[in-house]
C-alpha cells in the first residue's frame, strides 16, 4: 500500500516532506540524539510534524 498515491500533487505535506529530506541528518541527530533504546520515530518525522501542524493552525479562523 503506498500512501503517497492518495496524496495530491501540490498538497502541502509533500511541500513540507521535500523540504525536511533536504536537510542535513546531522541537524534531526542534533535534536533528536536518542541514546535511549530505539527512537520511536525518525528525526525527519519529528521535525516534520510540528512544520505541518503549525502550517495547519495558521489556516484556522
Amino acid at each position: 500500500m503506498d500512501l503517497e498515491e492518495d496524496i495530491p500533487e501540490n498538497h502541502l505535506v509533500r511541500v513540507v516532506n521535500a523540504a525536511v529530506n533536504r536537510l542535513d541528518d546531522t541537524i534531526s541527530d542534533a535534536i533528536y540524539p536518542g541514546g535511549y533504546g530505539r527512537n520511536q520515530n525518525r528525526g525527519e518525522c519529528q521535525i516534520a510534524t510540528p512544520l505541518f501542524g503549525a502550517k495547519q493552525s495558521a489556516n484556522i479562523k
